[in-house]
């Protein structure tokens, strides 16, 4: 199954916010939004998917692109676990 519309389309908001915001105020402030998107997101997801995204979040900005796409996979994951 693939992600519902509305977590789509929430998915490509926080991308767009990403890459605004990389190379604005630095990491500190980016990680804190991440950090905030990704309450939302786990709000939907399990425990396990929520270490694992704050473990990776102490990396610098390469490591949160990759972050971002891990992100989308375990959404994706987690949609389908719930059906």
């Amino acid at each position: 199954m693939e992600l519902s519309p509305a977590a789509r389309q929430q998915q490509q908001e926080q991308q767009q916010q990403q890459q605004q915001q990389q190379g604005q105020e630095g990491q500190e402030q980016q990680q804190q939004q991440q950090q905030n998107q990704q309450k939302e997101q786990q709000e939907k997801a399990n425990p396990n998917q929520q270490q694992q995204q704050q473990q990776q979040q102490q990396g610098k900005n390469q490591q949160q692109q990759q972050q971002q796409q891990q992100q989308q996979q375990q959404q994706e994951k987690g949609e389908k676990a719930k059906t």
